[in-house]
């Protein structure tokens, strides 16, 4: 789960990013949202959040917050 930014043009209060398949999918790529052709065919913000939390995450010593 992802929290919406309005500063950053989120119309939402979350964004579900999910890993199906090997492939990150946002729920902003639901056809019911607005941009939602655009943002299929590019990463959404959301999906890169959730690369780079995985990232930092994953090179933390275990114990580290």
């Amino acid at each position: 789960m992802v929290k919406g930014r309005p500063e950053l043009g989120d119309r939402y209060p979350s964004y579900l990013v999910k890993v199906v398949g090997g492939r990150y999918h946002c729920s902003c790529h639901s056809s019911l949202r607005p941009y939602a052709s655009w943002r299929r065919r590019a990463v959404c913000s959301h999906v890169g959040s959730t690369i780079l939390y995985r990232l930092v995450k994953r090179s933390r010593p275990s114990g580290l917050a």
